[in-house]
């Protein structure tokens, strides 16, 4: 019985292992397919008043705010008032965007200043966290980063 590396020969296999090693040391490139995960992800958070795999959906806005709103015609969706964090979470073009790489990190999210207001609540507003990492959006990340260093695969 032949093993696999006298099959495919010892130095294809180094150069494999080889090129297996250099991706896990940069997977700069995995973190753009990663990005576009989250952009979609975040696209359904909202679609969905937050209420994703294990999270509940946001707290309701008060009658008040909802008659607010209502009147300067912005509707009722919650945390969507001119679209601005919305935007800024799912399109990877929007200026408050934030993607920043580095070799071995990637840091993703919003500039939008109230973004964090949101996210802590303040004592007139409870707690309504725009991003919702769920295990099935780990699960995909963990996919695009073994697909990467294993296959070379971007996406």
């Amino acid at each position: 019985m032949k093993t696999l590396v006298s099959v495919i020969g010892a130095k294809k296999v180094i150069d494999i292992l080889n090129g297996m090693q250099d991706r896990a040391k940069n997977p700069r490139e995995s973190f753009f397919a990663i990005a576009d995960e989250f952009a979609k992800h975040e696209g359904t958070v909202f679609n969905q008043q937050g209420a994703v795999e294990g999270f509940a959906g946001w707290a309701p806005l008060s009658p008040n705010y909802v008659a607010e709103k209502a009147a300067e015609g912005y509707g009722s969706r919650i945390l969507i008032r001119t679209g601005k964090l919305r935007m800024s979470l799912t399109d990877k073009t929007d200026a408050n965007f934030v993607f920043r790489l580095t070799p071995k990190r990637l840091v993703i999210g919003t500039s939008v200043p109230y973004a964090k207001f949101h996210r802590r609540g303040t004592s007139n507003m409870p707690a309504r966290e725009p991003i919702r990492i769920t295990q099935a959006l780990r699960k995909r990340w963990s996919e695009i980063m073994r697909n990467f260093v294993i296959f070379a695969r971007k996406g």
